[in-house]
């Protein structure tokens, strides 16, 4: 009779230990789901905030409307990060470093996309404001005086073509890095949200084999 006493109070605590692992499972899969709703809406605007970028890349702009989209995004971002850092439980801090991490990558490719633009905009305006000058001075050459200087606007002209050719490159290098590192974090937070709130990995990759196809001058 004891034997089968103790056989039932060994089977009671088998059951309660059991239920005891399944609410703690169940609890901490809440608690997760829980952490991941409100970490969504900043990892989602961060890739809709690239998305933007690589579809408006290349459309006409002026250098203001690069540096103010520059400065908007910096503040989308620290405003962003200190949401999420202020919203993240002790249990979730390593998890929170982790998305930051993308959201951080996700600026520093927009950035290195500015950049791109910025001196592509800035040196076609030079080169076409330095051919123009060599095209009036080969035009209006009466003598040598006038071909040697002419020649030598030239030379200037040249220089510019090659100038924006190693600046365009140094770019491409930073953009290059920053896919890198933003597919490293992007592939480090998919293990915490969906795939539905990140950057597509194709787009990202069609835009960067376009962008190091690029040439500074034609």
């Amino acid at each position: 009779m004891m034997k089968k006493q103790v056989l039932i109070v060994i089977l009671l605590l088998s059951i309660a230990g059991g239920l005891g692992l399944i609410w703690s499972a169940y609890h901490s899969w809440q608690d997760n789901n829980s952490y991941v709703e409100k970490m969504t809406p900043y990892v989602k605007r961060s890739s809709i905030r690239l998305e933007n970028a690589i579809g408006n890349f290349g459309y006409e702009k002026d250098l203001n409307e690069i540096f103010s989209s520059a400065v908007a995004d910096m503040s989308e971002w620290k405003n962003d990060v200190l949401a999420m850092q202020i919203a993240t439980a002790a249990a979730h801090k390593n998890k929170t470093i982790t998305l930051v991490r993308y959201l951080d990558t996700d600026l520093d490719l927009r950035r290195a996309m500015a950049a791109l633009e910025v001196i592509e905009l800035d040196g076609n305006k030079k080169l076409s404001e330095a051919i123009a000058i060599t095209s009036h001075a080969f035009g209006s050459a009466r003598n040598n005086s006038d071909i040697s200087v002419a020649l030598t606007k030239l030379n200037q002209s040249i220089h510019l073509q090659d100038e924006q050719r190693k600046r365009l490159n140094v770019a491409k290098v930073r953009f290059s890095g920053a896919v890198k590192e933003f597919f490293s974090a992007r592939n480090a937070a998919l293990l915490i949200v969906s795939l539905d709130v990140i950057v597509d990995e194709e787009l990202v990759i069609n835009f960067n084999k376009k962008i190091m196809d690029v040439e500074a001058v034609p």
